[in-house]
């Protein structure tokens, strides 16, 4: 029984030992604290200031502090110090603190000293040098050159001073493949067809192909112009901290094109520096790449004379009269140095304002008024005379070295019969049929569609009324050779023919006509010129012709057809629904900036990859939208998808598309029901417990001073059991004698 207790006392000492142990096991070597000394203490400091290291190796900073006191016991002193790098990623310390402990004793005493005796016997000697070090770790990868290190001295908690070392790092070889790839830049979408105003987004991939890490490469993008390319978000150079071996980076940058730039190929350069451990300086990557600006006729520009007013009264000489119009820029681009000009034939009516009037630009969309004013002279004679106005400019875009035309003819009548000797008209005024004015409803036609056109036509003379009036409606346009009405006119009069009658028009009256028109569905977006042949017959049954020119402008309708929105509308909050959605353009146009983007009123509500930007959808094109939606709180959530572009007339389009999702609360897991993958909701599995004191035991055993100590406490115990036997035979024999 007692050898029993002996052994269950010797137990708890192994787990008292173990516990002491375990408590203080992790915390680390924590470094006496200085003492406080009531006298002076001076050092002197003689550190390495130059150490040379290989890449992959590690190097030593020695410091060698002699401390002196004017004290006279044995009391130890703390020098300590510590070490800071600049650069932290060529070089890292190892250990950035060290301490030592100086001893620095007074006058040999009899009753007691620490130390040799053969040092200090009958001597004054009060001080003592100990060394710091510092290991200096130089990575595989660390740049050839010289890091400076500081290295600071405390004794007993005070500064003692500091010195400076430098780090030399040798070249190495094996560094030299730290070499960067830089792959081709990708263009999306097309790069040699880009349009004004059209964004583009160039990509790049850096790859480390090497077995070193590489740090604080750049990679920038060069050649943006603000009358070219130039950089819509973020910056044009990128920094990598880190490249790890096998790892790879992509980097896109977006470029918007200027609203008038000219076409041509613009140049960039993409260029990759970083550090090379083989050498001093940088490496460097480039690569080139072109964005190209062409013609395009559905993105030139296109300036058209509209609301043409004329004088409807006949003008007699002396008197004068003015013609207004608007000039609109109906195109997609800006037209340059703009001219708008006019001409009179004769020289009974001449112009009493400026002959032509310049604008620098016209803007699409934009809209200018002009106004000449003519003056019918004397030496006028009865007729009609034709005045051309003519606007002349330059495009940019479609890169023409001849500027473009558009004319437009009008017709001031003027009365000035000659009169004979008796002061009687020589020969009656002849009369002139004019179309005084013209409109359209719609007020742009579209292709493929009917409009209604209105003329009105104008008898100019003032005594003489015109009979039997045949007008002719004819177009030279023809539709393209390789569509389905080739060879046919743009336009085509609906339930009448391209010919109308016109009883009689009375002197200096007017008389209106509509007449409905189809436009053909593959008509280009332009103003088309329509002549109207007149042919009619005065009171003596003279026969006359004449001709007025007709500028109809043709628009086409873009069509974008949006599929059914594949998805799950309902689901778990946090788990989300994909969303995919394919859409066409149906239309005959190309539909420009194209663009896609789920968005939601709801903050809770989160979209990953929620734009998507096409660009030129170019007619009969297919293409298709994927995101994730996802929402942390339950209940009924919307999402709208965004279809945004502009038309062949510049304008914007949007279509909206809404979705409804239904989001549920997340299901609440039982903490005690296993899940199907045989772990518990709190990651422990069947038969794992949580650790307890059996846990402690079994970490315990891991530590080599475990079995250290238990082995003791098991010879201890040995000892004590055989020394128990051993009394107890000897008591046995004593009792036997």
């Amino acid at each position: 029984m007692k050898n029993k207790f002996i052994l269950f006392l010797s137990i708890l000492l192994v787990f008292s030992t173990i516990t002491a142990v375990a408590e203080g096991d992790g915390k680390g070597d924590v470094p006496p604290q200085p003492n406080p000394q009531q006298f002076s203490a001076k050092a002197r400091i003689d550190g390495d200031s130059y150490i040379e290291v290989e890449p992959g190796q590690t190097g030593v900073i020695s410091a060698l502090v002699t401390v002196t006191t004017e004290r006279d016991n044995y009391q130890p002193i703390i020098v300590s110090g510590n070490a800071t790098a600049s650069d932290t990623t060529s070089i890292y310390l190892e250990n950035s603190y060290d301490e030592m402990t100086a001893n620095t004793y007074g006058p040999y005493r009899n009753n007691g000293y620490y130390g040799p005796r053969d040092r200090f016997e009958n001597s004054n000697y009060k001080e003592d040098t100990v060394g710091l070090t510092f290991r200096i770790k130089v990575p595989d990868t660390a740049r050839a050159g010289s890091y400076p290190v500081t290295v600071n001295v405390f004794v007993d908690g005070a500064s003692a001073g500091q010195f400076s070392s430098t780090v030399r790092v040798k070249s190495n070889g094996k560094a030299a493949f730290s070499k960067l790839d830089l792959s081709e830049v990708t263009v999306f979408p097309n790069p040699h067809d880009v349009s004004p105003g059209q964004m583009v987004v160039a990509t790049v991939n850096v790859k480390n192909n090497t077995e070193y890490p590489v740090y604080n490469a750049e990679v920038k993008l060069e050649g943006m112009d603000k009358d070219g390319f130039t950089l819509l978000r973020d910056f044009n150079a990128r920094t990598i901290e880190t490249l790890n071996p096998g790892q790879e980076r992509s980097f896109a940058f977006e470029l918007g094109s200027a609203k008038n730039i000219k076409p041509g190929n613009y140049e960039f350069k993409v260029t990759l520096t970083y550090p090379n451990a083989a050498k001093e300086g940088d490496s460097s990557n480039e690569r080139s790449f072109f964005l190209t600006v062409g013609s395009n006729p559905d993105k030139a520009s296109a300036l058209i004379i509209e609301n043409l007013n004329v004088p409807s009264k006949t003008l007699y000489p002396g008197n004068q009269a003015k013609i207004s119009f608007d000039v609109t820029n109906k195109g997609q681009s800006v037209a340059e140095r703009v001219y708008i000009k006019s001409s009179v034939d004769g020289s009974g009516l001449v112009s009493r304002s400026v002959g032509q009037f310049f604008e620098e630009k016209i803007n699409p969309g934009e809209s200018k008024h002009y106004e000449f004013t003519y003056f019918a002279t004397p030496a006028s004679t009865t007729q009609n005379y034709p005045i051309s106005f003519k606007v002349e400019y330059n495009d940019s875009y479609t890169n023409k070295e001849e500027p473009v035309v558009t004319e437009q003819v009008a017709g001031i009548f003027v009365s000035n019969p000659q009169k004979d000797d008796e002061g009687k008209d020589k020969k009656p005024s002849t009369p002139k049929l004019i179309i005084e004015k013209y409109s359209f409803e719609p007020r742009l036609p579209e292709a493929g569609n009917e409009f209604e056109m209105t003329l009105n036509f104008q008898n100019t003379n003032s005594k003489h009324e015109i009979r039997n009036i045949k007008i002719t409606l004819s177009s030279m346009e023809t539709t393209s050779d390789n569509s389905n009405t080739a060879g046919s006119n743009i336009f085509t009069p609906v339930d009448s023919s391209n010919t109308f009658f016109i009883d009689s028009i009375k002197p200096g009256q007017m008389v209106e006509k509509k007449i409905k028109m189809y436009t053909v569905p593959d008509a280009k977006a332009k103003t088309y010129q329509v002549t109207a042949n007149f042919e009619y017959e005065d009171t003596q049954n003279n026969e006359y012709k004449a001709s007025e020119n007709i500028g109809i402008p043709v628009i086409q309708k873009s069509r974008l057809e949006i599929g059914e929105v594949q998805t799950q509308e309902s689901f778990n909050a946090g788990d989300g629904a994909p969303l995919s959605v394919v859409f066409y353009n149906t239309g005959k146009v190309t539909l420009y900036n194209m663009m896609v983007r789920a968005e939601s009123d709801d903050p809770s509500v989160e979209i990953q990859n929620p734009t998507y930007y096409i660009g030129n959808f170019v007619s009969g094109s297919t293409e298709s939208h994927d995101c994730q939606i996802n929402s942390f709180e339950p209940g009924t959530k919307k999402v709208k998808l965004i279809f945004s572009y502009e038309d062949s007339t510049g304008t914007k389009q949007e279509e909206v598309k809404e979705i409804t999702y239904e989001v549920s609360e997340a299901p609440q897991f039982d903490p005690n029901e296993m899940g199907p993958d045989g772990m518990y909701p709190d990651g422990m599995g069947p038969g794992m417990e949580d650790e307890g004191f059996m846990g402690k035991v079994k970490n315990l055993a891991k530590k080599w001073y475990f079995w250290t100590i238990l082995a003791a406490v098991a010879i201890a115990v040995i000892v004590i059991i055989r020394r128990s036997h051993h009394k107890k035979r000897d008591k046995e024999l004593t009792l036997d004698e």
